[in-house]
């Protein structure tokens, strides 16, 4: 079993992201939110988004370059946000850890909101030879169907979206409600 001090150690040393450069959820994104929206970066690594709106709050564990550090369990805030971005951050442990991540993200969101994903559907191919420690989440298109659906969200889009730069493939969704 992954623990987050693993996580953190990993993505904290180890990983390295382009995370703007993938087709759907990069920079493409600045096309699809709207400006105004409050938004929450769950994992924002790096925080790359915050140059580009004025409403964002990225948290993340492991990057002192978000506005909180701290896990999606351990966050707190009275804010409700329209959008929450979880690119590559949803990903790891148990579908029950996963449950409960996906249920607090959900607490935080406006009764009309959106949530956008990046998720690993288990491939270990980072360009790293310490990959092999995480434990990724298998996600599939009928696992993302039947979480949007017990958490009262529509699929608006749902595809394999590619990396620009090295071609790795994850799935994207994006939910409304």
């Amino acid at each position: 079993m992954i623990t987050q001090e693993i996580l953190n150690e990993y993505f904290g040393t180890t990983w390295n992201a382009a995370a703007e450069d993938w087709e759907c959820t990069g920079l493409a994104l600045l096309d699809i939110i709207p400006m105004d929206a409050k938004i929450l970066d769950v994992g924002c690594g790096y925080n790359i988004f915050k140059e580009h709106f004025t409403n964002i709050i990225g948290i993340d564990p492991a990057n002192d370059n978000a506005d909180v550090v701290t896990t999606i369990e351990d966050y707190e805030t009275d804010k409700k946000f329209d959008v929450a971005l979880l690119l590559g951050s949803i990903n790891f442990g148990s579908k029950e850890k996963i449950t409960n991540q996906v249920e607090k993200i959900v607490s935080l969101m406006e009764d009309e909101s959106e949530i956008i994903w990046r998720c690993n559907p288990g491939y270990y191919d980072h360009d790293n030879d310490e990959c092999h420690i995480l434990d990724f989440y298998p996600w599939t298109f009928n696992e993302m169907e039947e979480f949007a659906k017990s958490f009262n969200y529509n699929i608006v889009t749902m595809k394999m979206e590619k990396h620009l730069d090295h071609g790795r493939e994850r799935l994207f969704s994006h939910w409304k409600k």
